[in-house]
């Protein structure tokens, strides 16, 4: 009996002992090192493909072209392979802004030493698309450029045609009962039936970003 009571009572005092183990959720002073050093290079990785369009060389034939459609020579246009880094040579800077993405997908806004907006698409660093509103054309386009290859219904607008000079890089949204040019996609020459298989050849008013270059 009495060896018994001395258990219980060894029991009774004895003191719990601590885990010296690190709690589930705590993170060590490495793991946090390693998790920043790894946002770090995912930051840098991101920075490095956003300029990757600064090491392409600039080409000036593109220069030449780019700057022609911008001062409306549109005889003088024909859109070869061109980049980014010819764009912000021959149109000003777009500045340091991440781009936007719509309709035809990645584009930045220009401002052709400050004259109206230029909507220039990339796709793959290669300008895709360009659209100018309202250019400011020295005559009418169908006296620099003569008849269209073709003309279609403009999505723009009922009252609007297309007026497609595909071999030129060229459609025109037009009115028709004056001539006036309201908006103008330019890209590379291709022919009518291989622009009118494409996106730019249908974009309509709900896609254009038109608000970008009132």
């Amino acid at each position: 009996m009495m060896l018994c009571c001395l258990a219980l009572a060894a029991c009774a005092t004895a003191t719990p002992a601590t885990s010296s183990a690190p709690s589930v959720g705590a993170s060590s002073p490495a793991v946090r090192s390693d998790e920043s050093a790894r946002s770090d290079e995912t930051a840098r990785a991101a920075d490095d493909a956003a300029d990757r369009w600064k090491q392409r060389a600039s080409d000036a034939a593109c220069r030449d072209t780019l700057v022609a459609l911008a001062h409306a020579d549109l005889a003088a246009f024909r859109l070869g392979t061109c980049g980014r880094i010819d764009a912000e040579r021959a149109l000003g800077s777009s500045g340091d802004q991440p781009s936007r993405f719509e309709q035809f997908g990645e584009y930045r806004v220009y401002t052709a030493g400050g004259g109206n907006s230029i909507l220039v698409w990339f796709l793959a660093d290669n300008i895709r698309v360009i659209q100018l509103l309202y250019p400011k054309l020295p005559q009418p386009i169908a006296t620099l450029l003569g008849p269209p290859d073709a003309k279609a219904p403009s999505q723009l607008s009922p009252s609007w045609e297309q007026w497609i000079y595909a071999r030129r890089g060229i459609a025109a949204h037009v009115k028709p009962a004056t001539g006036e040019v309201i908006t103008l996609f330019a890209f590379q020459p291709t022919d009518v039936a291989a622009f009118l298989e494409t996106d730019i050849a249908h974009v309509s008013k709900s896609e254009a970003p038109i608000e970008d270059l009132k």
